[in-house]
């Protein structure tokens, strides 16, 4: 009994492992992917760090932009995409290899706490890998140069602050590059490129010989057209023309701007396209809500035509568009509870083989293992009722009858 026991258990943890997996790898929040889960914040860290995902999902807020831009750049592969285009022929004096992710670095302004977007950690090739450099990369949609030099000087202080408490007092601090992409409306950013810009009296100080507090950004702006190697790249062509558009996916234009978006999709390989383009549609409907299945099925049909591909492939991502949170749900959910019943049914079965248990044991364990995984559901449909989720989506990503759902939905109303 203790062997069926643990069976179901680790069927049950397995199924939401996976669910966890399959909701990060969307992007989710590891606060959100716990509560939804059941699993504790740590163990859904240790799912994260075992599948290279990034620590910049804990950054995402209620910023379409901010978490779009996260959302592509927060990985490893993409994350050093970025920095090699903006570093340019520096870029080879790196060992993108090293990259690591560093936790998000946060400070308080007017009482509101708010976090870097990625930080990362690569070592330079020159030195053996002994030292390196930090990449603090902060992205915003609006011009607001004054306000985003004293944001990054807040985060460089935390860091060094950080640096000199790990290293020890008078050990030599590492190097901290800043880079702010830009994609907002107005297309130029003639802000200034060094904080000293911002004193009323700079030059003063400049002809005394005074030292002031100055420190600099290398800028990464969408709109410039000397990124135009980025545009040989299909990854970067999909991305930056999301970027650049996102403000003009209405009026006149809307259906231009979105057959042009299918139609440099098609340049990408299948995978690398189906996620993209599932992004990129979640972040416009995000922005535009009137934008719905149909002018994306529209579009996408228009720029099939158009590109005259010869195997006539669709992205097929409109067959049945949803939100995030209920893809990722239903996804993960689908993934993990199969995989987790099918883990623990070999498990199972393995040990019953290996003891030589008899047949009613071997079907008391495959019992045993549908009931965890029943379980399993049930938790996982609470948690979504919590969340306040249609109880008929509910029933259809859990895979439990609406009446079973029901009655749950009645029993956290009369606990309430």
């Amino acid at each position: 009994m203790q062997d069926l026991k643990t069976s179901i258990e680790k069927g049950i943890k397995e199924s939401k492992r996976e669910v966890a997996l399959n909701l990060l790898q969307d992007g989710g929040n590891p606060k959100l992917v716990a509560k939804n889960t059941g699993l504790s914040l740590q163990e859904v860290e240790e799912v994260a760090k075992k599948a290279g995902i990034g620590p910049t999902a804990k950054n995402q807020g209620t910023n379409p932009h901010n978490n779009f831009f996260i959302r592509i750049f927060g990985g490893v592969d993409n994350f050093t995409r970025l920095l090699k285009l903006a570093l340019g022929d520096h870029a080879e004096r790196f060992d993108f290899t090293s990259l690591s992710f560093g936790p998000n670095t946060s400070i308080t302004i007017d009482d509101r706490e708010i976090r870097s977007d990625i930080n990362a950690y690569v070592t330079h090739k020159e030195t053996g890998k002994k030292t390196g450099i930090f990449f603090l990369v902060e992205h915003k949609a609006q011009k607001r140069p004054a306000a985003v030099l004293l944001q990054i000087l807040g985060y460089l202080a935390a860091m060094l602050h950080q640096q000199q408490k790990d290293k020890g007092e008078g050990r030599p601090l590492e190097a901290i590059m800043p880079i702010l992409v830009y994609n907002g409306k107005t297309k130029t950013y003639d802000g200034p490129k060094e904080f000293k810009e911002l004193y009323v009296v700079e030059k003063i100080f400049q002809d005394l010989g005074i030292p002031i507090l100055n420190f600099g950004h290398l800028l990464l702006n969408v709109h410039d057209p000397k990124l135009k190697n980025a545009d040989q790249d299909h990854f970067f062509d999909l991305v930056f023309f999301a970027m650049r558009k996102i403000f003009d996916f209405k009026g006149k234009d809307r259906d231009e701007n979105l057959k042009e978006l299918f139609c440099r999709g098609a340049k990408l390989s299948n995978k690398e396209r189906e996620d993209l383009m599932k992004k990129i549609t979640e972040y416009i409907t995000h922005v535009y809500p009137d934008i719905d299945i149909q002018m994306l099925s529209e579009a996408e049909k228009q720029a099939t035509l158009l590109a005259n591909n010869k195997n006539k492939e669709r992205v097929g991502l409109m067959q049945r568009f949803k939100t995030f949170e209920e893809m990722g749900i239903e996804k993960g959910i689908e993934k993990g509870i199969e995989k987790g019943i099918e883990k623990g049914i070999e498990k199972g079965i393995e040990k019953g083989i290996e003891k030589g248990i008899e047949k009613g044991i071997e079907k008391g364990i495959e019992k045993g293992i549908e009931k965890g995984a029943e379980k399993a559901r049930k938790e996982i449909a609470l948690n979504l009722l919590r969340k306040r989720t249609d109880p008929e989506l509910v029933a259809e990503s859990t895979e439990l009858s609406l009446q079973e759902v029901q009655i749950l939905q009645e029993k956290l109303e009369k606990a309430a």
